[in-house]
């Protein structure tokens, strides 16, 4: 977002204080967080501003659109594009957008072979996991979304990407005697 720089003790009124153009484009976007099960939209960073006593010239902020469908994540894009532009136009500023691709989604069936080969190790381990969808950003995007399909292997950790994230040592100890488990069976294959 692009506003207008002034001084904020002489003259504010002849700024356009881009911080706050963001701020009032962001939260006329309808819907955060989980938007279905399986899309996701977050924002997670925003900054702006070039000193405490300028109403602040730029303001930048990156948002987070996942799905595992294209068409919804291209929906999503197209029509927060859309507000942001028009609510931050509305106020004088400007709006421009760059657009760096994350993941490709792919999703994958619960009888696909890997999933299936995962699935027998646990079993054999007696343990019991728990198939889940994600909307998450992992190597196995990047291996799968190139003709090599795989699956996450969950290692047991809690609070994921906080401060307070840790993992039991039994699980990490579990997660290696499974891969070990599926390395058998895929041998076997």
């Amino acid at each position: 977002m692009t506003g207008k720089a002034a001084y904020s003790g002489i003259n504010p009124e002849e700024g356009i204080n881009a911080i706050m153009l963001a701020a009032k484009a962001l939260t006329a976007i309808s819907k955060y967080g989980r938007i279905d099960s399986e899309t996701t939209l977050n924002t997670g960073l925003l900054n702006g501003g070039v000193a405490f006593n300028v109403v602040a010239p730029e303001a930048k902020c990156a948002i987070d659109m996942r799905s595992l469908s294209v068409e919804k994540v291209n929906r999503m894009k197209d029509e927060t594009f859309r507000i942001l532009k028009a609510v931050v136009e509305e106020c004088g500023g400007k709006f421009d957008a760059e657009i760096h691709e994350g993941c490709p989604p792919v999703p994958l069936k619960k009888d696909h072979h890997c999933i299936t080969i995962a699935e027998r190790a646990a079993e054999k381990l007696g343990f019991k996991p728990l198939l889940k969808t994600s909307c998450g950003c992992s190597d196995w995007n990047f291996l799968s979304g190139h003709g090599l399909p795989c699956a996450v292997l969950a290692t047991g950790m809690s609070n994921i990407h906080t401060t307070g994230e840790y993992l039991k040592e039994e699980d990490l100890f579990n997660i290696a005697r499974w891969v070990y488990e599926i390395i058998k069976l895929a041998a076997e294959r």
